[in-house]
């Protein structure tokens, strides 16, 4: 920023406003206030005679000071000084620093404490009232301390004061009691002139409560000196009681007072204030603006109140309001404008991972409303960004289109018997670059391997990988053929296999047949197959033989006897034996069995094993059980 500049200069039209420093050495003359104009600080300054001892101006607003006699005004308008001057004291040994002279009392000076008389000191009569101390202590430590008299006395008198004939003059002292009786002072002012004059009758203050000393002042109303040039003043006390009317004085005043009045208008300068330098990022509108109410001089030559620069640079103008000339400069300059470029529009085959970036060092809004440096668009569309480098913000705009989808599908992986005659296809309408090193849209590559092709329509690329296995099937065996009427639940398993295909339809590694017949299966491992047939003869179940597990002989009837049965049995054989594998039983009449005895008593509680060996009708050769059956008791 540059700092204004001024030239003062004195107009005729303004001198009746401006006014000299008069230095005035006698009290109370005549008071003038003056206004001087400071072009420089676009202030007036505002003198008066330095005599008086306070100062008043009105209003204070504006005013740098308004109790001192030159104060500095920075608003136009009409003042008022009210100034007042207390001249020093004329008595001559005011507060008794000087001990009994310099005054004169009809009173008798002696230490006796006594009605008529008075002492001055520190202390009252010497040893009375320590309590009673002088009005300022600090300062001297004397007053006057008095025992009133029966009659109408005189208590102090100073006499032949100079004076300014026709000043004022304000007069006073201080006293203290603490008796049941008051004090009454008669105070006369005798002029040379005028003669005796009773200024005041003023009656004692009394201590609160009639308890301790408290010094109170007693003034007499402002005094004109008249034709006087000196005056005696004298105090006398009216009270007549001849016993408690005990009192002290002490720092007596007469001074000369006045106080006198002026007015003065001020009219405060224009000036000029182009305000602070000037920092846009965008400089082309500035317009700067020299106030109204005067002439101009610009450095660009422009004679009016504004101008429109348009560029960077420096500024100045002179301007005069008829009181003053003053310029000011201010500096305008254009900011760097941040560069944003999220390049030009572009058309993609997929979207995915695609980056916007606006570049570091700033702040962003995106149109998506991220407030990130870059973005992953995940549509085509209008992408926007406005950047801020912290003074200045650009924005940049790009498009993005999406192509024509590329797919290429070489389908799922194959598993084959003979791969030799796969063809991989990876479709129509484009180039081609298989991993054989192939340029064709199919291939037959004739042995197993992992095969993938780079396929592209001249814009987009895409890619797929195929995996092409040998398989084979192993030998599908269903058992030799069985007979199914010794068997309550029969089942065919085809083993392991990618698919199976029953003669019954089913198409699961596993069937239940019911009935006799004859069965096949293929199973199928890609396109490898592999069969095989059985033949199931005779009824499911029809000679099974049932066997139980425990018996209880114990004569009730219920579960008696141990003895298997069951249907189309043409023979049976069975024995019993003990843990030690002792035969305790043996029979061949299927009719016939156990019932819990050996040697013709009952078994102790056990568990005993049964071998039975048995023909059915369809079972051809002998079939043989063994087994355990429990014993309980």
């Amino acid at each position: 920023m540059f700092r204004t500049h001024h030239f003062c200069v004195l107009l005729s039209v303004f001198t009746a406003l401006i006014g000299e420093l008069h230095a005035q050495s006698t009290p109370c003359a005549p008071l003038q206030a003056t206004a001087t104009l400071d072009c420089i600080n676009q202030t007036v300054q505002l003198t008066t005679d330095t005599s008086y001892t306070t100062y008043l101006w009105t209003p204070s607003a504006g005013l740098s000071n308004d109790t001192i006699s030159n104060p500095v005004a920075s608003v136009a308008g009409t003042y008022s000084v009210t100034a007042t001057y207390t001249g020093p004291n004329l008595v001559i040994n005011p507060d008794f620093a000087a001990g009994n002279s310099g005054f004169n009392s009809g009173m008798n000076f002696t230490t006796t404490y006594s009605p008529g008389n008075y002492w001055v000191g520190n202390q009252w009569f010497l040893n009375y009232f320590p309590g009673l101390t002088d009005h300022t202590p600090t300062v001297d430590n004397m007053f006057m301390m008095i025992d009133g008299a029966g009659t109408p006395t005189m208590i102090w008198q100073e006499t032949t004061l100079p004076l300014v004939p026709g000043a004022d003059y304000d007069f006073s002292f201080w006293a203290t009691e603490s008796g049941a009786n008051q004090p009454t002072f008669e105070v006369h002012f005798i002029g040379n002139v005028t003669g005796n004059t009773i200024v005041a009758t003023l009656v004692g203050i009394p201590a609160p409560n009639n308890q301790g000393w408290f010094w109170d002042q007693y003034s007499v109303p402002t005094w004109n000196a008249g034709a006087n040039t000196s005056v005696t003043i004298e105090i006398i006390n009216l009270a007549t009681q001849s016993y408690g009317v005990d009192f002290g004085m002490d720092d007596f005043d007469l001074h000369r007072v006045c106080t006198a009045t002026d007015t003065v208008q001020v009219v405060i300068p224009l000036g000029v204030n182009l305000g602070p330098d000037v920092a846009l990022c965008d400089v082309s509108n500035v317009t700067l603006n020299a106030g109204s109410g005067g002439t101009y001089l610009w450095n660009t030559g422009d004679t009016t109140q504004t101008i429109t620069p348009g560029l960077p640079g420096i500024y100045s103008v002179i301007f005069d309001d008829g009181l003053c000339v003053t310029y000011d400069t201010i500096a305008v300059t254009a900011l760097p404008i941040p560069i944003v470029d999220l390049g030009a529009d572009t058309a993609l085959c997929s979207i995915a991972g695609f980056t916007l970036d606006a570049g570091p060092g700033g702040t962003y809004v995106w149109n998506t409303g991220a407030i990130t440096q870059s973005i992953s668009p995940s549509s085509p569309g209008m992408y926007w960004v406005s950047y801020n480098n912290g003074s200045c913000t650009t924005i940049d705009t790009i498009v993005i289109t999406a192509l024509p989808a590329v797919s290429v599908n070489l389908g799922a992986d194959i598993s084959m018997c003979d791969v030799s005659v796969v063809i991989l296809d990876a479709g129509p309408g484009g180039s081609y670059l298989w991993n054989t090193g192939d340029t064709t849209q199919t291939i037959t590559p004739g042995i197993s391997g992992m095969y993938s092709v780079i396929y592209s329509n001249g814009m987009c690329v895409d890619a797929d990988t195929v995996i092409v296995s040998s398989v084979t099937v192993e030998n599908v065996s269903l058992g030799p053929d069985v007979v199914l009427c010794q068997y309550d639940f029969f089942e065919l398993d085809a083993g392991t296999g990618n698919t199976y295909l029953w003669s019954t339809g089913a198409t699961t590694q596993t069937i239940a047949p019911q009935l006799a017949g004859t069965y096949y299966v293929t199973v199928g491992n890609g396109n490898c197959t592999s069969s095989d047939t059985v033949e199931l003869a005779g009824t499911l179940g029809e000679s099974i033989l049932f066997i139980p597990n425990t018996i209880t002989p114990n004569g009730n009837g219920l579960n008696d006897v141990f003895y298997p049965y069951g249907s189309e049995i043409t023979s049976l054989h069975m024995r019993i034996y003990n843990r030690w594998g002792e035969l305790i039983f043996e029979s061949s009449d299927a009719a016939t069995g156990w019932n819990g005895t050996y040697n013709g008593s009952v078994v102790q509680e056990d568990t005993y094993v049964y071998v039975i060996e048995y023909k059915t009708t369809c079972s051809g050769d002998g079939l043989r059980r063994t087994g355990h059956v429990n014993v309980v008791r």
